[in-house]
């Protein structure tokens, strides 16, 4: 019998998902079906749910994080969304949430042009987790952690396929409230911005950045703003009932109003 060649994986899971034989290219959406064949492939038993219940504390985490930086929304959600590409190749259980969601802010920030020192970063995280105790000195951050950072760095970019060019659904969410107020132009149409506006920065708790194109996400999120509303605005009710919000943001209405459950 002829002997294993050496460059043959042991753990062929492995290395679909992390060796250097699994050539990646981009690609901006997934399926649900995709999202859980890859998932799948990771095997990750028990620690699917615990994922996912990483997924949101982490995206919480790195919205507290970057609000504490002063990151504007836009530098937030790329990381948020970063953090979400990440582990759909890579598993918890051997990447740290937090140190992954340190790298997403870090290189986000980069992205976005926002850009913040590592020590920095690594200051408000401190403050972030533990707000009750004394700031933490930047120069006593040990350079094992910093080193950590910076070579899951690369691992970010390659799993965004160095593509930098991130859309998110709020520049759409002003639009879509725009054309609704020239329809409709008794609607109060900053509440209705407003109100949907926090839902699209809820949104990246969760994996629709990676599902849907960015004015799907903003019209599923305009039309679910719609709903909590419509009892403090007679002309929503309208809205709702007689327009085609299909036709109007350019998104099956499947998709709109399949994004809802998610918030409810």
């Amino acid at each position: 019998m002829a002997e294993k060649s050496p460059s043959t994986p042991t753990n062929i899971s492995a290395a679909i998902t992390t060796g250097s034989s699994f050539k990646r290219y981009y690609r901006p959406y997934y399926t649900k079906k995709q999202i859980a064949t890859l998932n799948s492939v990771k095997k990750l038993g028990p620690l699917a749910s615990k994922e996912t219940t990483a997924r949101y504390s982490s995206c919480k985490f790195m919205q507290d994080v970057g609000r504490k930086l002063g990151f504007p929304q836009k530098t937030i959600s790329t990381s948020q969304a970063l953090y979400h590409r990440f582990y759909l190749y890579y598993s918890i259980k051997d990447y740290s949430p937090q140190d992954i969601s340190v790298t997403c802010l870090f290189v986000a920030s980069k992205i976005e042009e926002t850009i913040k020192k590592l020590k920095d970063i690594f200051v408000a995280v401190h403050s972030v987790k533990y707000p009750d105790s004394k700031e933490l000195d930047p120069e006593h951050i040990a350079e094992d952690r910093k080193r950590r950072i910076i070579s899951y760095e690369k691992l970010v970019l390659e799993t965004a396929c160095f593509n930098f060019q991130l859309r998110h659904p709020y520049e759409y969410v002003i639009k879509f409230t725009k054309w609704l107020k020239e329809m409709e132009p008794s609607l109060k149409d900053k509440q209705l911005a407003e109100k949907a506006y926090g839902i699209a920065v809820d949104s990246y708790k969760t994996s629709l950045c990676i599902e849907y194109p960015p004015h799907t996400i903003a019209a599923g999120c305009v039309y679910l703003a719609t709903l909590f509303l419509k009892d403090q605005d007679d002309t929503i009710e309208k809205l709702i009932k007689d327009r085609p919000w299909d036709q109007y943001f350019l998104s099956r209405m499947d998709d709109i109003e399949g994004n809802e459950w998610i918030y409810m």
